[in-house]
């Protein structure tokens, strides 16, 4: 006897759903405050896919931020030798939070979902700053010298930008 069965599928908007913003998982401190598997949401700032010697992924900042000047809005995202986004794109990602070089960032990535485009405005930051801890509040961020700014070393520069 064969038996009948009815299926129905609803689309799920990825993008509409909840996700843990990127100052929660930055914090207030030196290190991530969020750690182990997260999803976050965010504006591509940064492209540095690719193969090494790229830094091999991107850096995603919250599109609206928390107004706290404590707390960055920025993370890099470990993508490996993947190219995934674009500047200008907002993205869901899914990966593991942790501290990398004292760097909070996402890897293992499970997962990047296109949510359209977006853009920030970056953060003024004038030298110096009062503290070697200062810059913190910057981490991944999109920031912007309204200062001139000379050149020392050049290696990282022409590697990184």
């Amino acid at each position: 006897m064969a038996a009948n069965y009815l299926f129905s599928f609803t689309a799920v908007n990825v993008c509409a759903l909840t996700y843990t913003p990127i100052y929660q998982i930055q914090g207030s401190g030196a290190a991530a405050a969020i750690t182990g598997t997260v999803t976050t949401q965010g504006v591509v700032v940064g492209d540095y896919e690719g193969a090494s010697p790229a830094l091999r992924g991107f850096y995603l900042q919250d599109a609206n931020g928390d107004g706290n000047d404590a707390t960055s809005d920025g993370i890099f995202v470990f993508n490996g030798n993947n190219n995934s986004v674009n500047l200008g794109d907002m993205v869901r990602v899914t990966g593991t939070a942790e501290e990398f070089q004292d760097q909070t960032q996402l890897s293992s990535v499970t997962s990047i979902a296109n949510c359209g485009t977006a853009s920030v405005t970056p953060v003024d930051v004038t030298l110096p700053v009062p503290s070697a801890t200062y810059l913190e509040r910057y981490e991944g961020m999109l920031v912007r010298f309204p200062q001139t700014l000379y050149v020392t070393e050049h290696f990282q520069l022409g590697r990184f930008g």
